[in-house]
């Protein structure tokens, strides 16, 4: 009887640590910026989800619509007050989701060459360390 079992748990055994073992791609989703008019500054926020099995960092951001885009930190001291704290790189861990959003991490545009309005569109490239440049699309949107 327990010889009849073997090839059954080989099996599950099999099928658990394949489906374990699968790398999903890092992704950018949910993408979208804050309107506003030129000559001012703006923010982008997204989510990245790093499917893979290997940590992973943002190293830069870079877009024709401004002067410069930043990864900044938004943070808040005991004062009540906050400041923006710029970031060399951000750490996307394996396997976990890292989101850009207001109050938070976020993307700095700085001094927008074109206004920027509900409803338009435009790209931004990220650079990671292990999974290269990925472009987003970002649409304008309200908050």
């Amino acid at each position: 009887m327990m010889k009849s079992t073997y090839p059954l748990i080989a099996f599950l055994v099999m099928l658990f640590s394949s489906g374990c073992s699968q790398d999903g791609p890092l992704v950018v989703k949910e993408a979208w910026a804050r309107p506003t008019i030129a000559g001012r500054n703006t923010a982008i926020y997204f989510v990245i989800e790093n499917a893979t099995r290997q940590d992973d960092a943002l190293l830069s951001i870079r877009g024709d619509l401004a002067d410069s885009l930043e990864a900044h930190l938004s943070a808040m001291d005991a004062n009540g007050v906050v400041s923006m704290k710029p970031q060399e790189s951000v750490f996307v861990p394996a396997r976990e989701s890292v989101e850009f959003k207001p109050g938070g991490l976020h993307v700095m545009v700085v001094n927008v060459k074109e206004g920027l309005q509900p409803g338009d569109t435009f790209r931004v490239v990220l650079t990671f360390r292990n999974a290269g440049e990925i472009t987003v699309e970002v649409p304008v949107q309200e908050p």
